[in-house]
């Protein structure tokens, strides 16, 4: 008796656990003026992407956090972080909703395209390492799902992809990321995180990054791998 008795307390434990389990979607977008983020139409299917985020997949009481990628990305503070509220039957209550989520796109957009404060010289460079530790530092509130949209191209005066995978090969560049991986281990948790990453692009494509975004494929897929981190790559549409 008293063992069955032990058996209904854990498994009551496990569904609660389960339940009390909630989500914290970070969205990180490349500001900088490298990328193409502002260019073909990528400002639209960037919001479009927000409102499904916020309508399909976060649920009532998770956090949706969005963060910029610049020249400082280790130090900037999210443009914003929003909790859905609970669903209700009231009428009041889902047009109070309704005016919630309509305040909260055009604070997302005003803040990345109609009206940001990221000045020039802050979106000439492209640091994306202290995504992961921000990452880190989200998966204290709960289970993270991480999206990137960013064309992935490391470019500070440290380490600039476009330069430094110039002479590299394959064997080289999954060399070098698993150097990289090891050198930011200790400030990164990413093992088992559902990471997404969005490259965004135009129809004409970039004739300058042609054969560089290979290289840059090879480098990010080896470093999620070595993290541990559940990636998959996209195009931004």
């Amino acid at each position: 008796m008293h063992k069955v008795i032990m058996i209904l307390m854990a498994s009551s434990l496990l569904v609660t656990s389960c339940k009390d389990e909630s989500t914290v979607h970070a969205l990180f977008v490349d500001t900088t003026g490298s990328t193409a983020t502002l260019e073909s139409g990528n400002p639209e299917k960037i919001m479009q992407f927000v409102r499904d985020i916020w309508n399909q997949d976060v649920k009532s009481g998770e956090m949706l956090v969005i963060y910029p990628i610049h020249r400082q990305t280790a130090t900037a503070t999210p443009i914003g972080k929003w909790i859905k509220p609970a669903p209700s039957g009231d009428l009041n209550a889902k047009n109070k909703a309704k005016r919630a989520t309509k305040k909260m796109i055009l604070e997302v957009e005003n803040a990345l395209f109609n009206n940001p404060k990221i000045t020039p010289i802050v979106r000439s460079e492209t640091n994306l390492f202290p995504i992961f530790d921000k990452v880190k530092r989200l998966s204290n509130k709960g289970n993270v799902r991480v999206t990137i949209i960013s064309d992935m191209i490391q470019d500070t005066p440290s380490l600039s992809f476009v330069s430094y995978f110039d002479k590299m090969n394959k064997v080289q560049i999954k060399k070098f990321a698993t150097q990289k991986y090891n050198q930011f281990k200790d400030e990164i948790l990413i093992s088992g995180v559902a990471l997404e990453v969005l490259y965004p692009g135009t129809t004409k494509g970039n004739p300058i990054y042609e054969t560089l975004m290979r290289k840059v494929n090879i480098f990010w897929e080896t470093f999620f791998d070595q993290a541990g981190a559940n990636a998959y790559f996209s195009d931004l549409s």
